[in-house]
């Protein structure tokens, strides 16, 4: 077995493609969906005995809390957190006469608090694993001097967001050998993304297999693409 990996969000798109692609490089693989997809059943064929389907709400204490009994039942250690879960309001387009506060409140506390409470219920199993590496999904447009947005409040403010969780959470864990990255996938043609988008899921999902294979010290850099180039944040 290469490792133990835990995902999120793996009910479609770029989640389920790093499910798939982490398996078939024999990873054992936690994977956390949020929907009930039957059709997401045949990723199981590549791996049967190498996955695990972990019912998880990132935004719901209770849910992690679950999930993370049944996954400590079944390893005592994790090398990889991927935090990929996230949404995006309905109408992202909004501007600020329009939005809705309660929403954007909703998007924030999967996008950005979901992937603290993942990090801190699994750092114990984290701690104990070969690659203590998080991995937290991100964006480049989170740069507030060279921000010219006029909307998307909920999705941007949540990956700023992130970006901050991702360097002071690398602060504290890189004296135990821990690496948190910040990884900016790439446009993809996706759900969220859309049928224009620059890149498949497959693409961005093979570069970030990649670089979780690389050794990392806490001194290298957080915020980087799917293909490696360092984002000057």
């Amino acid at each position: 077995m290469a490792g133990t990996a835990l995902i999120t969000g793996t009910d479609t798109g770029l989640g389920r493609v790093l499910l798939n692609t982490f398996l078939v490089h024999g990873y054992r693989v936690f994977a956390g969906r949020y929907r009930n997809y039957t059709r997401y059943n045949d990723s199981s064929s590549i791996g049967a005995d190498s996955l695990t389907i972990v019912p998880l709400d990132v935004s719901n204490p209770d849910s992690i809390a679950a999930a993370g009994q049944t996954i400590e039942a079944m390893t005592d250690s994790l090398d990889i957190i991927i935090n990929n879960a996230g949404i995006e309001i309905k109408h992202p387009d909004a501007s600020v006469d329009d939005i809705d506060i309660e929403e954007i409140s909703g998007v924030l506390n999967v996008n950005s608090l979901g992937p603290l409470r993942i990090t801190q219920r699994f750092l114990p199993l984290l701690r104990k694993g070969n690659g203590k590496l998080v991995i937290n999904i991100t964006s480049e447009a989170t740069r507030v001097c060279e921000c010219d947005r006029k909307n998307k409040f909920g999705f941007w403010m949540s990956k700023a967001a992130l970006n901050m969780q991702s360097q002071i959470l690398q602060n504290y864990l890189g004296e135990e050998g821990i690496k948190v990255l910040a990884i900016y996938p790439g446009w993809m043609r996706t759900e969220l993304g859309g049928a224009n988008a620059d890149i498949p899921p497959i693409e961005s999902a093979r570069g970030i297999y990649e670089l979780s294979q690389q050794s990392w010290s806490a001194d290298d850099p957080i915020f980087i693409t799917y293909a490696g180039k360092t984002i000057n944040c």
